[in-house]
């Protein structure tokens, strides 16, 4: 059964166009300096696990949230938190084989977006022959969430403190974690892929 975990909850609005009012879920943002997405969708995505909804292509080639049963994993990943003047929103990861990035949207802060951006994400997970950690760095700075990909479970840790304490429980993870400062709990970005453009 396909699965899209999300980080965080995506509304479903309704759009208006020439043809008629479409449902869907805004990505981004509209604007100079924003790249806004519309995935149309007839459900709302939940924070965490959303078993049974996947994504499909359009006939034009557009991404589609549906109900699916079969066995894809998806992603949806927003970064935005507060004023970017402190730092972008975006996302390191190891492992960019693993990941097939199917829309990436983005809002930003100032009058011609020159501030500061935030990155939204929706990702299909392709290889699951180790895990694949993800850091979420937040719009506005503060500390950094992971996001850990496995065969079996995907895992969201509000930190790295947090992600120690389940390490530290006796869970065992693949993913390559040599990124990670325990001592200062810090990343090093360099040991990391980042996907900031579009």
């Amino acid at each position: 059964m396909s699965i899209i975990f999300s980080n965080k909850r995506w509304e479903r609005v309704e759009k208006e166009f020439s043809f008629g009012k479409v449902e869907g879920i805004v990505m981004g943002e509209e604007g100079r300096g924003r790249k806004e997405v519309f995935v149309p969708s007839k459900y709302y995505i939940l924070q965490g696990e959303n078993l049974g909804f996947g994504v499909e292509k359009t006939q034009t080639g557009r991404n589609r949230i549906t109900l699916d049963e079969t066995s894809g994993t998806y992603l949806m990943v927003g970064t935005y938190r507060g004023y970017t003047r402190r730092g972008d929103g975006y996302i390191d990861f190891t492992r960019p084989e693993a990941l097939e990035f199917l829309t990436v949207a983005y809002g930003a802060d100032g009058g011609a977006g020159m501030i500061g951006r935030w990155y939204d994400y929706l990702i299909k997970i392709n290889d699951f022959t180790k895990d694949t950690m993800i850091r979420l760095h937040y719009s506005g700075g503060g500390e950094s969430g992971i996001i850990l990909v496995t065969a079996n479970q995907i895992h969201m840790f509000d930190n790295i403190q947090s992600f120690q304490i389940w390490l530290d429980s006796g869970n065992t993870t693949t993913a390559d974690l040599s990124s990670i400062d325990w001592k200062n709990r810090k990343f090093d970005y360099n040991k990391l892929t980042t996907y900031k453009e579009v």
